[in-house]
């Protein structure tokens, strides 16, 4: 544990007092402090290490106590779960639009209920079946012409019904 502090936090009971460190040129840490039990946790942060702005990190406990941001003026760069000490790097939300890590479920389900349609209709169509003609020789027939009706005839040749 080596490095000056640069921000402090406390959780919202009080019970855990949070230090982050600037780790002397090493990756920063947060020293987490249960004033309570009298333990203490070192939490190593090294998708920090090598920043130059370790100064304007900001050590901030979450409003129900369960994590803390560290992070530059509202921009998280690593979040900690305070239970378990995990920590994590949130996801970048793309300009103009708010950060999701999960899609709707509904939307997820109905493309994938029209992908698997559109992969049947495509093996319907190719794949050869008593009786019906394939695929690339049935979309070269001809319409029938207008007002006149047809029938197909042996082999499939179109012949005029007078």
């Amino acid at each position: 544990m080596r490095g000056a502090p640069l921000s402090r936090a406390t959780s919202p009971d009080g019970r855990w007092a949070y230090t982050l460190y600037d780790g002397a040129g090493g990756a920063p840490f947060v020293h987490a402090l249960d004033t309570s039990k009298r333990r203490a946790r070192c939490i190593d942060l090294p998708m920090l290490a090598g920043r130059q702005d370790l100064s304007q990190l900001r050590l901030t406990a979450t409003s129900r106590g369960a994590g803390l941001e560290i992070g530059t003026a509202g921009r998280p760069l690593a979040l900690v779960d305070a239970r378990t000490f995990r920590v994590t790097v949130p996801i970048e939300p793309v300009a103009g639009t708010p950060a999701r890590r999960h899609g709707n479920p509904v939307l997820l389900l109905a493309g994938a209920v029209a992908l698997a349609a559109i992969l049947a209709a495509i093996l319907w169509l190719h794949i050869p079946t008593p009786g019906r003609p394939p695929a690339c020789r049935a979309s070269r027939a001809r319409p029938p012409e207008r007002g006149r009706a047809r029938s197909e005839g042996p082999r499939g040749v179109a012949k005029r019904i007078t």
